[in-house]
């Protein structure tokens, strides 16, 4: 499972009606794991400095939105053409109240990327929990003993996944 953050200073993003940019046809394809992200400022790259201050993350304490990025100029954007923008999905990084960060963090099909983020991160934890099981054992038998064997692990991903949403939620109610 990937993730896919595009970058275009498509102008077309901006417009409302405009159906020919990247960010409509991404939007109609209503991909999860994919968005593009606009930005006049291409050589700053904002998308990879997104994908890399997020995934690096715990899944489950970060939310992708309101974000500062090191090395990334912020877009001054009219009300108009971020509303446009952010209509069809695109991600964002403009300056507000003097701050440059990111708005929104969502995918083309409007699920948020923390979501997606978190979601993986607990899949990948129940297959390799699970694969040590069968690392481990002599024989995995097809009964109810098996299925027990199986059971453990994939409760302990469970609860650590909820561990870090608990632990993010106490950080950000004490900030």
């Amino acid at each position: 499972d990937m993730l896919f953050l595009g970058l275009s200073s498509d102008n077309g993003i901006l417009v409302v009606g405009t159906t020919t940019d990247i960010a409509s046809d991404l939007k109609g394809f209503g991909y999860n794991r994919s968005a593009v992200c606009f930005s006049r400022y291409m050589s700053d790259d904002f998308a990879a400095a997104l994908l890399g201050r997020q995934l690096g993350q715990t899944p489950g304490t970060s939310e992708w939105s309101g974000q500062v990025l090191t090395g990334v100029r912020g877009d001054k954007l009219t009300s108009a053409a971020h509303s446009s923008a952010r209509g069809k999905r695109a991600l964002t990084y403009t300056t507000d109240r003097n701050e440059a960060h990111t708005w929104d963090g969502f995918a083309a099909s409007g699920r948020y990327f923390d979501l997606t983020h978190g979601a993986d991160a607990l899949k990948a934890d129940m297959e390799t929990r699970c694969y040590q099981v069968f690392l481990n054992a002599k024989k995995g038998p097809f009964n109810a003993t098996g299925v027990a064997m199986l059971e453990a692990p994939m409760r302990a991903a469970l609860s650590a996944a909820e561990g870090n949403v608990r632990k993010a939620s106490t950080r950000m109610a004490a900030s």
